[in-house]
C-alpha cells in the first residue's frame, strides 16, 4: 500500500510548486503502485496510485491502450486525498477521476506531455 507521509502537526503539506503539480511527469518523482485492471472498461483500464516523494500528494493514474492502433494511448491523473486513496479499486478509481474538479490527461492520442482540463475525466 503506498504510504502517505504527514509533516509537522499532521498536516499534508501541498505545494502547488511542486514538479508534480505540472507536467512533464517523470516517474522517479513517484512511489507507485499498481492498484489493477479496471474490468468494466472495455480496453481494461490500468491504474495505479503514485505518491510524490517531495510534497507527498498522491495522485491516481488511470491509462487505456487499443491494441493495433497506433496513438491511441492515453492517460489521465487526478489528485485524491489519503481517504480517498483507502481501499481503492480500478472501478472506484474511474468513478473518483470522472468526478474530479480538474484532472490532467496526455498521451500518444492527445499528443501531448500532460495538460491540465477543468471538469471530470472522459475515461472513453
Amino acid at each position: 500500500m503506498v504510504s502517505v507521509h504527514a509533516h509537522a502537526e499532521g498536516v499534508r503539506y501541498l505545494d502547488m510548486s511542486c514538479r508534480c503539480s505540472e507536467p512533464p511527469f517523470y516517474y522517479k518523482d513517484y512511489e507507485s503502485k499498481d492498484i489493477g485492471v479496471d474490468p468494466n472498461d472495455p480496453k481494461f483500464g490500468e491504474v495505479s496510485m503514485d505518491l510524490c516523494r517531495s510534497c507527498d500528494k498522491l495522485w491516481l493514474k488511470y491509462h487505456i491502450e487499443w491494441d493495433g492502433y497506433s496513438r491511441s494511448g492515453r492517460w489521465y491523473r487526478g489528485e485524491v486525498t489519503p481517504e480517498q486513496a483507502e481501499g481503492i479499486t480500478p472501478q472506484k478509481a474511474a468513478e473518483l477521476l470522472k468526478m474530479a474538479e480538474w484532472h490532467f490527461k496526455g498521451g500518444s492520442y492527445y499528443k501531448s506531455g500532460g495538460i491540465r482540463v477543468q471538469g471530470g475525466a472522459s475515461l472513453f
